[in-house]
C-alpha cells in the first residue's frame, strides 16, 4: 500500500467521506420523507410513525450483522481470488436474508401493537403507528436482501451501483409518498397506509435493480440452489463479525424506546417533537459519520501494513476534520433552529418540543463525532468489542437516571435531553481512553500521546 502522508490522508478522508455520506443519507431518508408528507395529518400521526419507525434501528441492527460480516468475508476471498468461496458466501447470504425477513415481518406484524401500546398512553399515536408498521413491514424484510447484495458489492470493491440505487430509493419513496399519503388525481388518499406502503414500494424496486446489476456485472459470482442448504458454519463466521456492530444499533433502539417511554405522559406533541428533533440530528450528523467512517479501511490498511504512526495519524486527522464539520452545524443549529424544522410544518406546541430537544443536543455533535471515529478505529484496528462496551455503558448512565426522573413529581422532558447530553459526553470520554488502551496494546509506542 502506498505510504500516506498528512495531506494525503486529510484528501483520501474527504474522497471516501463524500460518496458515503450519500449512502448513509439512504439510511435516515425514509424518515423524513415521511414525516413530511404526514406533518398535516396531526401530532399523533408524527408521533406515531416517529416511535414505530423506531424499529428499523432493529432492521438496521440485524442488517448491519449481515451487512458486515458478509463483506468482510468476501473481501477476503476477492483478495484470494476465490470465487468458489464469494459464491458460496453470498449464496448463504440470501438464504440468511430470507430467514431473517420471515422473521422480522412475522415479529412486527406480532409485536408491534404491544410494542406501541408501552411507548404511549394516547390511543390515536398507538393506533398511527400500528397502521404505519403494517404496510411498511414487508419493506423492511426485503431490505435484507438489498443489505446482502450492496455487503458482496462492497467486499468485491464496488460501491458506485450501491449509492446510485440508494438514490433511486429516496427518489422513488418520496414519489410514491408525495402521491399515496395526500393522494393525487384518481389516487386516493391513503394516509398513514400510503407512507408505510411508499417505503415499501420504493426498497422492492430498488431490490431488483440491483440485482439485475449485480448479476450482469458479477457474472463469476454464481447464484445457484445447490449452494443454498444452509451452511452454519459459514453463518457462524458472518455473526462472528458483525455481531458487536449490529448489538451497537440495538442498544440505540433500546435508548429510544427507553425514551418514549419515559416521555409518553408529556403528551403527543412532545412526542411528535422529539422524533422531528431525532431525525433531523441524523441527519445533520451524516457529515461527521461519514468522515468517521474513513477511519476504519485507511487505519485497517495502515495497520495491516505495520506502519503503525500512521494509524494515530488517521485517527488524528479524522478527528480534527469530524470536530470540525461538527462545531459548523452546532453553530447552525444554534443560530437557526426554527428554519432546520420548518420544512415539517408541526404544529406551535410540536416545533416548540423539537427545539427544546434539539438546541441541547446540538452541543453534543462534536462528542459524536469522537464516538464514531473510535468506533471506526476499533473496526480497522480489528477489534469492535470495546466501541460496543462503551456504547453499553452510555446505555446504563443514561437510563437508569432517566427512569428515576420520569417518576419525580416535577418530571420535565427537557431533563431527559440533558441527561442524553452528558451520557454521550460520558461515551466520547470512554471511547477515547479505550482507544488509547487499543493503540498501546497493538501499536508500537511513540513519544507524543494519542
Amino acid at each position: 500500500m502506498k505510504d500516506l502522508t498528512r495531506d494525503s490522508i486529510t484528501l483520501h478522508v474527504l474522497t471516501m467521506a463524500a460518496p458515503m455520506a450519500v449512502i448513509m443519507l439512504v439510511s435516515v431518508a425514509h424518515q423524513l420523507i415521511t414525516l413530511y408528507f404526514i406533518s398535516d395529518i396531526g401530532a399523533h400521526a408524527i408521533a406515531g410513525v416517529s416511535a414505530a419507525g423506531n424499529v428499523a434501528f432493529v432492521v438496521s441492527a440485524l442488517g448491519q450483522v449481515l451487512n458486515v460480516g458478509i463483506s468482510a468475508m468476501v473481501a477476503q476471498s476477492a483478495g484470494r481470488k476465490d470465487f468458489r468461496d464469494i459464491s458460496i458466501v453470498h449464496n448463504q447470504s440470501l438464504v440468511l436474508a430470507l430467514v431473517c425477513a420471515l422473521g422480522t415481518v412475522g415479529t412486527l406484524y406480532l409485536l408491534t401493537p404491544i410494542y406501541m401500546s408501552a411507548l404511549t398512553t394516547d390511543e390515536a399515536v398507538a393506533t398511527a403507528g400500528v397502521e404505519f408498521i403494517v404496510w411498511a413491514s414487508p419493506g423492511y424484510g426485503l431490505l435484507f436482501f438489498f443489505m446482502a447484495l450492496s455487503a458482496t458489492l462492497r467486499g468485491l470493491g464496488l460501491t458506485g451501483a450501491t449509492m446510485a440505487v440508494g438514490v433511486l430509493m429516496i427518489a422513488a419513496d418520496a414519489a410514491f409518498a408525495f402521491l399515496l399519503i395526500p393522494g393525487r388525481g384518481f389516487i386516493p388518499a391513503f394516509g398513514l397506509a400510503g407512507a408505510g406502503a411508499a417505503a415499501t414500494l420504493a426498497i422492492a424496486i430498488s431490490s431488483v435493480v440491483l440485482w439485475v446489476y449485480f448479476h450482469r456485472t458479477e457474472p463469476d459470482v454464481i447464484t445457484s440452489r445447490n449452494l443454498q442448504a444452509p451452511r452454519f458454519d459459514v453463518w457462524r463466521r458472518i455473526f462472528d463479525i458483525g455481531l458487536p456492530a449490529g448489538a451497537e444499533l440495538a442498544l440505540m433502539f433500546l435508548s429510544i424506546a427507553l425514551i418514549y417511554v419515559v416521555i409518553r405522559d408529556q403528551g403527543a406533541q412532545t412526542q411528535a417533537g422529539f422524533g422531528i428533533g431525532f431525525r433531523v440530528v441524523q441527519t445533520i450528523l451524516l457529515p461527521a459519520a461519514a468522515i468517521a467512517f474513513t477511519a476504519g479501511p485507511i487505519a485497517g490498511q495502515n495497520f495491516g501494513a505495520r506502519n503503525t504512526g500512521r494509524v494515530r495519524e488517521v485517527f488524528r486527522t479524522t478527528a480534527v476534520i469530524g470536530a470540525m464539520v461538527s462545531l459548523i452545524t452546532t453553530a447552525l443549529v444554534q443560530w437557526q433552529s426554527t428554519a432546520l424544522l420548518s420544512p415539517f410544518g408541526a404544529d406551535a406546541a410540536t416545533t416548540h418540543a423539537a427545539r427544546l430537544f434539539l438546541e441541547p443536543m446540538s452541543w453534543t455533535f462534536a462528542a459524536q463525532g469522537l464516538v464514531y471515529t473510535c468506533g471506526y478505529m476499533f473496526q480497522g484496528l480489528g477489534n469492535t468489542k470495546p466501541a460496543l462496551i462503551s456504547a453499553a455503558i452510555r446505555f446504563v448512565v443514561f437510563s437508569v437516571p432517566a427512569l428515576w426522573l420520569s417518576q419525580q413529581a416535577d418530571f420535565r422532558a427537557d431533563q431527559v435531553w440533558y441527561l442524553l447530553t452528558a451520557s454521550i459526553a460520558v461515551q466520547a470520554l470512554l471511547s477515547l481512553w479505550l482507544l488509547q488502551v487499543e493503540f498501546n496494546r497493538k501499536l508500537q509506542p511513540v513519544s507524543h500521546p494519542l
